[in-house]
């Protein structure tokens, strides 16, 4: 048997396979991108119409704004403006994350590619199969990659939310019911809670993203340490040293 053909045997049939996360991630990494995609242009088409809402509604002074009642078309404008501006936010940031969840997993695939032709190569010379530990990075980067996105969902959860509060709260008229609203009213105590949402609420969708960020350059280091442990390997075997 040539050593082509002997190779050729290998790739037939290679040694090792994807493990179960690499091979999920195989899986799920376009589909990641593929929504994380929509959900930010569905984000951008969203904003457009709810600019060309808050358009029309600037266009009334500010005594007209102020003195319509609820039911009316200004105050629909009003709720409509303010309840998308709570929960949109949130929703773009979930898509960014999904994408960047997505290069994670690829991140995934390629390891496994790298294991599975490592192995191949030292199938087909004839040498004892040695495979790289993983690394204590690549544990970690999948925890990171979890927590980041269960963090951008429970702020898309907390957003609509806050943006049902905000519908309700706003779903009133302001000369007439808002501004004259006495200290411990229902409508005060909402815009207290709507206004503490809105603050605490940043933390969770920038944590969540610098935590897949931080999985994405994990995911990257492990990969260069995988590269490198091929390249030592090969060096190995040239050397004589199976």
């Amino acid at each position: 048997m040539t050593i082509l053909e002997s190779a050729a045997d290998a790739i037939a049939r290679p040694a090792v396979g994807f493990t179960r996360p690499q091979a999920l991630a195989m899986r799920l990494w376009a589909p990641f991108m593929i929504m994380g995609f929509i959900i930010v242009v569905s984000s951008f088409v969203i904003g457009i119409i709810n600019g060309m809402v808050a358009a029309d509604y600037f266009e009334f002074s500010r005594v007209e704004r102020e003195a319509a009642v609820a039911g009316s078309d200004l105050v629909e404008k009003k709720v409509f403006i303010e309840s998308v501006s709570a929960w949109l936010p949130e929703f773009r940031f979930l898509g960014i994350g999904l994408i960047l969840a997505g290069i994670t997993l690829l991140f995934t695939t390629i390891l496994g590619a790298l294991r599975i032709s490592g192995a191949t190569v030292q199938q087909s010379l004839g040498v004892t199969i040695v495979l790289p530990r993983a690394p204590i990075i690549a544990r970690v980067f999948p925890i990171l990659l979890i927590t980041g996105l269960a963090l951008l969902l429970a702020a898309l959860a907390l957003g609509i939310v806050q943006a049902l509060m905000t519908a309700s709260y706003w779903d009133h008229s302001i000369a007439l019911e808002l501004n004259p609203a006495p200290r411990g009213s229902d409508l005060l105590s909402d815009l207290g809670t709507i206004e503490a949402m809105d603050r605490w609420l940043e933390p969770f969708k920038f944590v969540g993203t610098a935590l897949i960020l931080s999985a994405i350059g994990l995911s990257a280091a492990s990969t260069v340490w995988v590269l490198r442990f091929q390249s030592r390997r090969l060096l190995d075997i040239l050397s004589g040293r199976p």
